[in-house]
């Protein structure tokens, strides 16, 4: 059924990029400014200036928008979005030698001084009914200390409905670290699908998403391999597979261009196309 609802959702998102409707569902709508482009539309690869970006993120970040509000942490960069006061994105690399690290979690979320006034505060989330849910998880960044007290930054922090926190979005974290162990080097934007008009938690200015997206990038130079993921935010079950979508779905949702640096050819294998028996048979 998950299946059927998902090939539903991105028949219409490609036909109609402002309007995406999942069966029964309210869908999520780009924001104006993001100006998505249809999958059809794509040509060669653009030339994207990353020179302001720090080395170590360069060669996978998504293209930049706004270049004062990137900020990079130990282990992760993510672009900020004012408005809605939430990442637009947040993009790392996960290798298989980092899992396992055993550093302990801090769970003492702060604010981004960077920001002044338009950080997020922890404040805003209590008694709110909403978790603050990780985008790069604090598993991911357990490999060293200055990671995992970054990722308690609350740029990284989205609020998510606890069920959908602690249970599929939980599961799909799994996942991505069990591809990082199977693939050795992965790289991973993720964050939510924000829009206009988006509900906010009481007395602050922080949107609340209605859906998640994870995309997920291994590099090869003759074979490069891409798989994404939207969820809504909301209490779910069922096989992971079945929410598994292209990136090139999630840019036309969200109008990001995930990875600007690839080359025409490498991007449009990654990009238009899903091998499940790769991501998920291996």
């Amino acid at each position: 059924m998950k299946r059927a609802a998902l090939i539903l959702l991105l028949f219409t998102c490609i036909t109609n990029c402002k309007t995406i409707e999942p069966p029964l569902r309210n869908a999520p709508e780009p924001l104006a400014s993001a100006d998505p482009k249809p999958t059809s539309e794509k040509t060669a690869n653009p030339k994207v200036d990353h020179s302001f970006v720090s080395e170590e993120f360069r060669d996978f970040v998504p293209e930049v928008i706004s270049r004062d509000l990137l900020l990079d942490y130990n282990g992760f960069v993510l672009e900020f979005d004012t408005l809605t006061q939430h990442a637009k994105w947040v993009s790392y690399l996960l290798c298989k030698e980092n899992l396992g690290h055993g550093e302990e979690r801090s769970s003492n979320f702060r604010m981004e001084k960077r920001l002044g006034d338009h950080s997020p505060r922890d404040a805003s989330y209590k008694n709110s009914g909403y978790d603050r849910g990780h985008l790069a998880p604090a598993a991911d960044m357990s490999y060293s200390t200055e990671s995992m007290y970054d990722s308690f930054y609350l740029t990284n922090a989205s609020p998510q409905v606890p069920g959908f926190n602690r249970g599929i979005w939980k599961r799909l974290e799994e996942q991505v670290r069990k591809f990082a162990s199977e693939k050795d080097t992965i790289y991973i934007a993720t964050g939510p699908i924000l829009k206009e008009n988006l509900q906010k938690i009481a007395n602050s200015r922080i949107c609340i998403p209605e859906y998640y997206y994870k995309v997920i990038l291994k590099k090869d130079t003759s074979n490069p391999q891409g798989i994404a993921f939207i969820m809504k935010n909301e209490s779910a079950s069922g096989d992971l597979a079945n929410f598994a979508i292209t990136i090139d779905s999630v840019e036309v949702m969200t109008g990001i261009n995930f990875f600007p640096m690839l080359d025409a050819k490498q991007e449009a294998q990654a990009e238009s196309k899903v091998d499940m028996n790769y991501w998920f048979r291996n």
